[in-house]
């Protein structure tokens, strides 16, 4: 309690006046500037005993010898004397890790956070904050903290369990910010009936991706409710937190790159690095981290594929949309469809045909309001693609929108050119079963796998 006491009313005010003053350092910022300030950064921090410790060679490279660097697939943990202020486990959905941040590392994150929220809000901090985490886990942990930093008043529910506060939650609202992983959203977006916000309040995700299903529930509650509603997209990592957030209404469905947390590249398909200061709009490829702390792991691939969206937004930074997961090995029992074996990947080709999972899975629910889960494998000679859905959906209607949208109606030409057939399925059982056993065997920080490469044996 009296650590709790003296973070609030003493360091927290002081993490606040240094991220006002690096915001109002930064605003006028352009690309140019940011890419210079990234290289001395990482010229001064590639230097610490830790990280010299783990990767002796980094003494002699330069910030622009990371593209030529080897990427890690296996993060290297901290020795075990490294100064830790905040421990916690990543997820595990990929691999499980423990990471260890320095007062510094915080300190930076916080910098980054906090001038993006001055970014949104044109102020320091929100009104009031109502946020949720899973303590040991990275936004649990993190947000329980910062919850004294970004808000004037905030209420911090751990876990998903605000049933059991619904009496604290009205009394303390009305809030201008919800923020949580985004399970947790799901569930209190669509089950909590009261009306508790300001009229322009922020709805802030972490976790997954947010799919244009819940953007749509977000936006439309706010209708109807006569208020406005933001979502408001995270992409953080167990490695570095935070690595890009939505700035709405400036930046909406990609996230800014938050140059304060970490060094990113794209690894594209043909193997090239690139820094995201080089990238062009349309380049895509994985993401690879050099994390801007006390120990930094260089070049640690994150299997996420990610598209630039923009070279450089307004506010002198590049832009992205993270489409998903990649290759990452699926082997489950499911009550509905029994053995799943194959790989999840959001984007990937199959004899040709190219899967893009995210904008499918933003197809669905921009045209019909459901998740889905997508199946690929080979068949006959042609791909198939089984799409399990919350709803039945009338298939001339789906033809009819596919052909309307730009970025896959490609795909109806690959039908009419019979290499590819699609199955639509409504089942929701099947995701809701899928959802679950991913939450359950990960927590609610985990990835859910949207689009499941089969395995050439697998029967389902």
């Amino acid at each position: 309690m009296i650590k709790r006491y003296l973070f609030k009313y003493f360091i927290a005010p002081k993490l606040v006046k240094n991220y006002t003053r690096w915001y109002l350092e930064t605003r006028n910022w352009k690309k140019n500037d940011w890419r210079n300030w990234v290289a001395s950064e990482y010229e001064r921090l590639k230097n610490s005993s830790w990280t010299l410790r783990r990767f002796p060679k980094l003494r002699d490279t330069k910030f622009e010898d990371l593209v030529n660097l080897p990427v890690l697939r296996k993060y290297v943990e901290a020795p075990e004397d490294f100064p830790t202020v905040m421990k916690y486990r990543s997820t595990g959905t990929v691999d499980q890790k423990t990471i260890k941040l320095s007062k510094n590392d915080a300190e930076r994150i916080i910098l980054g956070i906090g001038r993006q929220i001055w970014l949104i809000r044109g102020e320091p901090k929100y009104r009031n904050a109502l946020l949720m985490g899973s303590l040991g886990l990275a936004s649990g942990e993190f947000m329980n903290y910062v919850s004294y930093i970004i808000a004037k008043n905030a209420l911090f529910i751990v876990g998903g369990n605000w049933r059991e506060h619904i009496k604290d939650i009205i009394k303390k609202g009305p809030y201008d910010l919800i923020g949580t992983p985004l399970p947790y959203y799901y569930d209190f977006l669509t089950n909590f009936k009261h009306d508790v916000y300001w009229d322009l309040t922020f709805w802030s995700s972490s976790g997954d991706i947010m799919t244009a299903k819940i953007r749509n529930l977000v936006v439309n509650k706010g209708i109807s409710l006569g208020k406005i509603f933001y979502p408001v997209d995270n992409y953080g990592t167990s490695e570095c937190i935070m690595l890009g957030m939505e700035i709405p209404p400036n930046i909406v469905e990609s996230v800014q790159y938050t140059p304060e947390t970490s060094i990113l590249m794209l690894k594209k398909e043909n193997g090239e690095l690139v820094n995201i200061f080089d990238a062009k709009p349309g380049d895509r490829g994985e993401a690879v981290i050099t994390p801007l702390f006390d120990y930094m792991v260089p070049n640690y691939a994150l299997n996420d594929i990610i598209e630039v969206t923009s070279s450089e937004s307004q506010f002198g930074l590049p832009t992205i949309k993270v489409i998903g997961r990649k290759g990452v090995k699926v082997d489950i029992e499911l009550k509905t469809l029994g053995k799943i074996s194959g790989y999840f990947s959001m984007y990937s080709r199959l004899m040709g045909v190219v899967i893009d999972g995210r904008r499918l899975n933003d197809f669905f629910g921009k045209n019909f309001d459901t998740e889905a889960i997508i199946f690929a494998k080979e068949k006959n000679e042609k791909v198939a693609l089984l799409i399990y859905v919350e709803r039945k959906i009338d298939y001339s209607v789906f033809l009819e929108k596919l052909k309307e949208d730009k970025d896959l109606n490609y795909l109806v030409e690959d039908i009419k050119n019979n290499i590819l057939e699609i199955e639509l399925i409504p089942e929701p059982e099947v995701i809701r079963e899928i959802f679950e056993y991913y939450y359950n065997r990960y927590g609610l920080q985990a990835t859910v796998p949207r689009v499941i490469i089969m395995a050439s044996d697998c029967e389902c």
